[in-house]
Order: C-alpha cells, then structure tokens, then sequence
C-alpha cells in the first residue's frame, strides 16, 4: 500500500483556505502529537485549521483498530465548497459504505475502499495514515474514485470514534484534486474545490 504523496499537504491547504479563508489561530507546539509521518503531509496550521472549522481531529500516535465496512447514512453536507456550490447546508446524498482493512499498528496506515451501494460512486484509497488515541481516530488519504464513467482523486480526512455499535460522529472532509472524462452534466464538484460532509444521526454502522 502506498502512503499519501507529499503534495497532499497543499492540497489540504487549498481545502481549507477555500472552505474557510484560512482560519487561523496561535498554536502551542505541545498542543498536537501526531506521529511523525502525519505532520510530514499534514501542516500543524492545516490540522488547527480544520478544528477552527469544527472539524474533529484526533490527535495521538495510539490509534484504534479499524476494520470493517461502515455504513454512513444520512450523509449531509455540512460545508459546501462556497456559494457557487449549488447544493446547500443539510443537502443529504445517497449512502456510502466504507471499507477498512490492513490496519498496520507500526506503520499506523490503512487501507480504504468505498461504494455506494445504491448508486454508482465507487473507489479505493492508494494510501491511509491514521492518527489517534482510545477508540479516536483520523485518517489523512487519497482516494482514486470512478462514477458514471468519470474518474477523479480527492485528498480526504476521515474522523470519528469507535464504538460497539459503529463509529460515532464521522466526518470527511475532501477536496477534488483530479477528473479524467466528459463531466458535462457537472456530476463532480470542479477540481480545487471541496466540502465537508457528516452522518447526521451521529452513527454509522457496522455492516
């Protein structure tokens, strides 16, 4: 399995200035332990940016196991990629199901694959860093999709915390970073935009 390439850290940037105007705040350098790998393709500004946007991220080195298809339904749109972005806050899309495997303790990676099991959009990660502690955990990605014949990467941040029943309080946050194919009913959002999404009832399953 491939890490995420070094020019995520950019990209993750460009999401947040475009979602936020790069909201900011003094940092306290004893405020964030991440593993080395993460702070290495994701900035520190980057990471408290997206906290600043109430995105939770999960800090730590331990993370949890993770493994297994999660069920993520209703998936609502909590930031739109601006006002041009024709959907709104609270629009809802089909569900998605990911899939977690290879969970490496020592390499603190993991593998991602996705699909909607009642719609086209399907993919898989080329790479998976994960960061947390206890049941906690954030993933920093890219993920390679396919839909309606229309391929694209995104680079991704996916959180939440595990529990018996599912994970608690997922998020994602993407941004578009490449399309490939004749997108003229604008299926996908434009390359160098991005949204943020959540489960609306706090928990998505295990399948």
């Amino acid at each position: 399995m491939r890490k995420p390439s070094i020019v995520l850290p950019l990209l993750l940037l460009s999401l947040i200035v475009g979602l936020s105007g790069c909201l900011e705040r003094p940092l306290d350098e004893d405020e964030i332990e991440f593993v080395e790998e993460i702070l290495d393709i994701v900035p520190r500004e980057t990471i408290d940016s997206l906290e600043a946007l109430g995105f939770n991220v999960h800090e730590g080195t331990n993370p949890p196991v993770i493994d297994g298809a999660l069920h993520i339904e209703p998936f609502e749109l909590l930031i739109p990629f601006g006002p041009q972005d024709p959907w709104e806050v609270g629009k809802e899309v089909q569900a998605y199901e990911y899939t977690f495997e290879n969970f490496d303790p020592a390499e603190k990676t993991v593998s991602i694959s996705y699909h909607q099991p009642n719609g086209t959009d399907q993919g898989s990660g080329i790479g998976g860093i994960i960061a947390g502690e206890g049941n906690g955990f954030t993933i920093f990605s890219e993920l390679a999709g396919d839909v309606q014949g229309i391929q694209y990467t995104q680079a991704v941040i996916m959180t939440g915390v595990i529990t018996d029943d599912g994970v608690k309080d997922f998020q994602y946050a993407f941004l578009m970073t490449d399309k490939e194919g004749d997108d003229l009913d604008a299926i996908l959002i434009p390359v160098g935009t991005g949204r943020i999404w959540i489960d609306s009832d706090y928990i998505s399953e295990w399948q």
